[in-house]
């Protein structure tokens, strides 16, 4: 008996943000026309879209060009929508310590007459409290961290995890949230010395296309570290909480993402005190952001570094159209490694035809990726 792989590569988490982003995707008018960028480039959101939304005709960036944008009034997620294909060959970074659209702000520190402030947004880190207590680490898709170090016993908690944000045209957020701001310390000497700033969270993207959206460039959704806390031998202020990733949403007909591809949303590290090295890190680090796929072909590749970002999971059918007169094999990976695939449940189809057929993996639950691919069996 011969077996073969059919052409199906899929994301069931992919399928399930799909069906819960339902009626969020910007669609272009054109308006803007082509947008093809020859150089690095800021786009200003103030005055090119007091919605969010970039109505491109057709995107391509090339390779060594960075795209960048500062917020609106609103502070709105940003939309690149077109009306054809999409090519990313460099780079879209929405990465803080600049705030980005739909991203928070981090806290404050105190100054030894003004207390520190909790993070913005929905999973912002803690403050932290006196004496020389370090900010909390943003929630975004998992937990915040709270500090292990270079703190006094009053730290910030970590923020809490926060949803999926459903990127809405127009309405503020969905990007990462800001760390806790640090503590003010004191020397022997009775004299303050400051904490850090919370990091901020980074921003939040969606590209839109009815087309090709092919990725072999970088999408970075990255929080900022905490800040610096100020130190004698005697004392410190608390350091800042790490803010959180962002938000990445991908919507196309056609979904390539190719082998030199890299799409991260890394938290930011816990702040360090300024006696300390630089990359020192209090351990309040901000949580990874997340990552939405929703396309009808996909085309990933197993090399493509996809790493730092979170899709979210759940339990829910997989819906697929096959020819029958067949058995099928559906198979699992989390890895895409290709001595990793296993069983996990034999299909038979009618006779003739086609068909649909549908599969509940109640498994998903607790882990952040997993892909699917029938195995077709011929029948002899």
């Amino acid at each position: 008996m011969k077996t073969a792989t059919c052409g199906i590569l899929l994301s069931l988490t992919t399928l399930a943000l799909q069906q819960d982003a339902a009626g969020s995707q910007a669609h272009s008018d054109g308006s803007k026309g082509p947008f093809n960028p020859g150089s690095n480039i800021t786009i200003d959101l103030a005055t090119e879209a007091t919605n969010g939304v970039l109505n491109y005709t057709t995107i391509n960036i090339p390779a060594h060009v960075t795209v960048r944008f500062s917020p609106n009034a609103s502070n709105t997620p940003v939309f690149l929508a077109a009306t054809g294909d999409v090519v990313i060959a460099g780079t879209i970074d929405i990465s803080a310590p600049s705030l980005n659209p739909g991203g928070y702000s981090g806290g404050t520190p105190g100054d030894g007459s003004v207390a520190s402030t909790d993070g913005l947004g929905p999973g912002g880190g803690e403050r932290g409290h006196p004496y020389s207590g370090a900010g909390g680490g943003a929630g975004m898709a998992s937990n915040g961290l709270h500090a292990t170090d270079l703190t006094g016993a009053n730290y910030g908690e970590g923020g809490l995890m926060v949803p999926r944000p459903n990127l809405t045209q127009g309405i503020s957020g969905g990007g990462g949230s800001g760390g806790g701001g640090g503590s003010v310390g004191y020397s022997l000497g009775g004299i303050a010395m400051a904490g850090g700033d919370g990091g901020t969270g980074a921003g939040a993207l969606q590209i839109s296309t009815p087309g090709l959206l092919q990725i072999s460039g970088t999408l970075k959704a990255s929080g900022s570290t905490g800040g610096i806390g100020s130190a004698t031998a005697f004392g410190h202020g608390g350091p800042g909480g790490g803010g959180a990733g962002g938000t990445i949403e991908l919507y196309s007909t056609t979904l390539e993402i190719t082998s030199n591809a890299v799409i991260s949303a890394k938290g930011g590290k816990g702040g360090t005190i300024d006696t300390r090295p630089i990359w020192y890190s209090s351990g309040a680090d901000g949580s990874i952001g997340y990552l939405t796929l929703v396309a009808e072909h996909y085309q990933i590749s197993p090399d493509a570094n996809i790493h730092d970002i979170a899709m979210q999971p759940a339990g829910f059918p997989l819906s697929l159209s096959v020819v029958s007169s067949s058995q099928y094999q559906l198979q699992c990976t989390e890895t895409l490694v290709s001595n990793d695939w296993r069983n996990i449940g034999p299909i038979q189809t009618p006779a003739s035809g086609t068909t649909n057929i549908s599969f509940t993996d109640i498994s998903m639950a607790g882990t952040s990726n997993r892909f699917y691919r029938l195995v077709e069996i011929p029948v002899e």
